[in-house]
């Protein structure tokens, strides 16, 4: 027991080392959000309850990784300056999955049109594949082209 205490209180004063003060009182959503997505529960965490920017949430990653806190390979997704932290592997996954479910219903909401309408089933299947491949073929480049993990 007295690890897993440890090794909750590092990981609450990493969190809040890595963050700013005002964050402070989300530490624990954060944590939640952070060790879901590296044991696997969900693909990704929205931290959208601090307002940070991409690298510090790599610094965050890059120390609860070397502490050993985080086990599995996490990075930042970053769209329109929202920041995600993902697992990698799950990701992909998760996205190729979406792009081969032929029982998605996607609703256009675009502002051309007076009210909403559903697309074809042809019509989201494009899409679906559309946007897995680019946000694949954007997450791998981003990925790449910084060092995420030492």
């Amino acid at each position: 027991m007295n690890g897993l205490l440890g090794r909750m209180n590092t990981l609450n004063e990493i969190v809040i080392e890595h963050l700013p003060k005002f964050c402070k009182r989300h530490t624990p959503d954060i944590i939640a959000g952070v060790v879901s997505v590296d044991i696997g529960l969900k693909p990704a965490y929205l931290l959208d309850c601090c307002s940070v920017s991409p690298s510090t949430v790599n610094d965050l990653l890059r120390t609860l990784h070397r502490h050993r806190i985080v086990k599995q390979r996490l990075a930042v997704l970053t769209v329109e300056s929202e920041n995600f932290i993902v697992h990698v592997k799950m990701l992909r996954r998760h996205l190729q999955q979406l792009s081969e479910n032929k029982e998605i219903a996607l609703v256009d909401v675009s502002s051309q049109l007076k009210l909403s309408e559903m697309l074809s089933a042809k019509d989201c299947n494009t899409v679906t594949a559309t946007y897995t491949e680019a946000c694949i073929s954007s997450f791998v480049y981003n990925f790449c082209s910084q060092k995420i993990m030492p």
